[in-house]
C-alpha cells in the first residue's frame, strides 16, 4: 500500500476490528484525518476546515475527531458510522 507523502503520520485510535484512525501532517500547521481499514486508506477532511484530526473510532466504525478553521478555533465532530 502506498500512502501520499506527507511530513508525519500519527495513529491516534484503533478499535477491536483493527480499524485505525489518526492524522497526517502536510506541514506543521495543516493536518488531514485518515481511516485505515483492512489495507484501504481513506482521507478524512471536514468541509471547509483548515485542519482535521481523527482521534478515535468505536467498534461500530463511528469516528470522533477535531477540526479547525483558518481562524485557529477548534471544533469537535463525530460520524454516524
Amino acid at each position: 500500500m502506498t500512502l501520499p507523502v506527507l511530513s508525519e503520520t500519527d495513529a491516534l485510535g484503533i478499535n477491536n476490528l483493527g480499524q485505525i484512525v489518526g492524522e497526517r501532517d502536510e506541514s506543521k500547521r495543516k493536518a488531514h484525518g485518515f481511516l485505515l481499514d483492512g489495507g484501504s486508506f481513506s482521507a478524512i477532511d471536514f468541509p471547509d476546515a483548515f485542519t482535521t484530526s481523527a482521534i478515535g473510532i468505536n467498534n461500530l466504525g463511528q469516528i470522533v475527531g477535531m477540526y479547525g478553521g483558518k481562524n485557529g478555533h477548534a471544533n469537535e465532530s463525530r460520524t454516524s458510522g
